[in-house]
């Protein structure tokens, strides 16, 4: 096996076992052993931080967790319907309370409907779809690969729970179609431009938004449109409130970050000593006396 794509591969895993741990609420260290026989094996040893009997009853779940959610296929698109997700989050939250709260009343055993339910919920979780989807995209990169299987061991090599595989065919419907999630809108933003376009083409402004440095396409053409005819200047501490789009993506890093900045409907310009309505703001206003009239 190509030994970039192999290392590429470990490290999106690395990233998606961590960040199911994070969502199960456990502390634990990752160990890798050497190489078994017998194809191209990763052997990787779970360590917990804490050493009560709840938290290492939740740990053997953990395991079984991550197998089925490494493995389970989920569909080519995120989720766009904020709301339903939403209600799916808290349920899942609470019935991962719930399985802490049982293994610290000593119950070994768990319903496992809520075992499944977890699994599904983590397998949903954005970060986990994007690191499953690049590890998965880079296992397509290497044609000698035709199956990924995982399988959970006891310290004596015996074998817990059935080993759970998936076909090379399945790999392309485990990798998103598109990483981002869908715009996030904020209504009057304000933004204090950087670098202003002063010609008609397509670069990008560059401006200031909560304080980070970002750059943003301008889709209002009126307010283009007087830029270029000079009706406005700008210097420094120059703002604009504006409706603005952008989309959420992970880095290399495994952060969350915000891109693809884009502004619609310049409402006012803020010269540093008072602000001044644009064209845009006044023919909305129009059109909103319009409808009450209607009305």
């Amino acid at each position: 096996m190509d030994a970039a794509v192999k290392n590429r591969c470990e490290f999106q895993l690395l990233k998606l076992m961590n960040e199911v741990a994070v969502i199960l609420d456990l502390d634990i260290v990752i160990q890798s052993e050497a190489i078994k026989e017998g194809g191209i094996r990763e052997v990787f040893k779970f360590f917990n931080k804490k050493k009560n009997r709840p938290y290492l009853l939740m740990s053997t779940y953990f395991l079984g967790i991550l197998s089925a959610v490494i493995i389970t296929v989920v569909s080519s698109e995120l989720t766009k319907d904020t709301e339903q997700e939403d209600l799916n989050k808290e349920e899942s939250r609470l019935r991962i309370q719930l399985l802490h709260k049982q293994l610290n009343e000593s119950k070994s055993e768990v319903d496992s409907d809520s075992i499944q339910h977890i699994v599904q919920f983590i397998s949903e979780d954005y970060k986990v779809r994007v690191f499953k989807s690049r590890f998965y995209a880079t296992l397509l990169a290497e044609p000698q690969v035709y199956q990924f299987s995982a399988v959970e061991k006891h310290p004596d090599n015996r074998i817990s729970r059935k080993e759970l595989k998936i076909q090379r065919d399945e790999f392309n419907q485990q990798v998103l179609n598109d990483e981002d999630t869908e715009s996030q809108i904020i209504e009057n933003a304000n933004i204090e431009i950087v670098s202003p376009v002063l010609k008609s083409n397509e670069m990008k402004w560059r401006a200031i938004y909560n304080g980070k440095h970002i750059t943003f396409d301008l889709k209002d053409t009126d307010f283009k449109n007087a830029v270029l005819n000079k009706q406005y200047s700008f210097s420094n501490g120059t703002s604009i409130r504006c409706r603005l789009t952008y989309k959420i993506g992970i880095n290399d890093l495994g952060e969350l970050q915000n891109k693809e900045f884009t502004v619609y409907d310049v409402l006012e310009v803020y010269d540093g000593v008072e602000s001044k309505p644009t064209a845009r703001l006044k023919h909305l206003k129009e059109i909103a006396n319009q409808i009450k009239l209607n009305f």
